[in-house]
């Protein structure tokens, strides 16, 4: 009887020693593209949004809210709204045919929004910059700077403007309904078709091309 109690015994706790070395595993392989899906933020849809909503005369801009924070808003804002309703009627579709849904009842939530710009001959020239530093060539670094301030100058507006907006999720389950809702033929906003995508892990991001199209690359 002694040894049928130590033997269960072992067994469950070596289960449970499985479990948590499974949560281990799961939690070090989570990456952010787990959550985050991928939109290209179009030329007319955010010059669009900068002329009739954040500079008209009760836009963001006249209450001193910055460009970058207006624009994150204004995506959370209707992404989280428009996967939201996408939810509710998956669910209801669910319930009809007496299926258990694939989606909980929370509202979906996003939790960051990082934006991306084309800045790859930026980050080119910083690198170069900091090779030449690392190589005492400091007359290189001065002409490196100049054409590091001459960039910023004359291509301000095309550094400024996102070309891609990466949207994290709090739960893998809002990022899948986001795909659904936004994959396919994509959604409506402001009069300009945009897509969800997946994102691509950021370990496989080239930063420097990201702005290039990947035949060019």
């Amino acid at each position: 009887m002694f040894i049928s109690l130590f033997w269960v015994s072992k067994i469950y706790n070596r289960q449970e020693s499985d479990k948590i070395e499974f949560k281990e595993w799961d939690i070090a392989t989570v990456t952010a593209s787990d959550y985050t899906v991928r939109m290209k933020v179009k030329d007319h849809f955010y010059k669009n949004w900068l002329e009739h909503h954040y500079y008209s005369p009760f836009g963001d801009s006249q209450w001193g809210y910055p460009v970058g924070y207006s624009f994150k808003w204004l995506l959370k804002r209707c992404i989280e709204n428009r996967v939201s309703e996408y939810k509710k009627k998956e669910i209801l579709k669910d319930k009809e045919k007496g299926n258990e849904s694939r989606f909980c009842d929370d509202p979906p939530t996003i939790v960051d929004i990082e934006l991306a710009f084309n800045n790859g001959n930026i980050i080119k020239l910083l690198h170069k910059r900091g090779e030449y530093i690392s190589k005492s060539k400091f007359a290189k670094v001065k002409i490196v700077d100049e054409k590091i301030k001459t960039i910023c100058t004359e291509k301000q507006e095309m550094l400024t403007r996102p070309f891609d907006a990466f949207i994290t999720w709090s739960k893998e389950e809002d990022k899948v309904a986001a795909l659904e809702f936004g994959g396919g033929d994509g959604f409506t906003l402001f009069g300009d078709r945009l897509k969800l995508r997946e994102a691509p892990d950021p370990t496989d991001v080239i930063w420097e091309n990201r702005h290039r199209k990947r035949a060019e690359i």
